[in-house]
């Protein structure tokens, strides 16, 4: 049992070495069915059906880049960027969701996206850069970056902003106290 154990061992290195004399030929799909974006509890209210018109006509605009949904916790939120993400992604050639938390930690957005993306990480240093250059193709690409509690730099991130920033879109969700609403950049 032992020498075949080993005998499996030296293969699977062999061909673990092999792998890397290889270049991509093309990037990984992404889930068609994106657990994160299963949205059993979605309700559709008509106090809710306009704000999701709303993000969803803004989401099909080529000029904005950046859409906001904004409100106290508990009110619906991440539900309601769900069911843009169901609707908007037979639109789009690429759909990533990340949950960002009360403190975000940089490298484990970039870990969330770059695995949604198919990218590997070589360097610390090409983190931001890869990302950036990943989503800045002409694809059509939405970023979900949900249950952002504080300031979020999205350069830092790797996340192409502003003019140059191809066919990627980003909408976040955000909690704020006292109020609720949309913004669009």
């Amino acid at each position: 049992m032992g020498k075949k154990a080993s005998k499996k061992v030296e293969a699977v290195t062999e061909f673990l070495q092999e792998k890397k004399t290889f270049n991509r030929v093309s990037l990984p799909t992404t889930h068609e069915d994106n657990i994160r974006l299963k949205n059993k509890d979605y309700e559709e209210f008509q106090s809710r059906s306009s704000t999701l018109n709303h993000v969803l006509n803004a989401v099909e605009d080529a000029e904005v880049g950046i859409i906001g949904v904004y409100g106290m916790g508990g009110i619906g939120k991440t539900t309601l960027v769900k069911e843009v993400g169901q609707q908007a992604k037979k639109k789009l050639d690429e759909l990533v969701f990340v949950e960002v938390s009360d403190k975000p930690d940089t490298k484990n957005i970039q870990d969330e996206l770059a695995n949604q993306l198919g990218l590997e990480f070589e360097t610390e240093a090409e983190r931001a850069s890869k990302l950036c250059a990943r989503l800045k193709t002409d694809k059509k690409i939405l970023v979900i970056l949900d249950n952002i509690w504080e300031e979020l730099n999205l350069e830092a991130l790797g996340i192409p902003c502003g003019n140059d920033r191809g066919g990627c879109k980003v909408l976040l969700t955000q909690e704020i106290i006292m109020c609720y609403g949309v913004w669009i950049l």
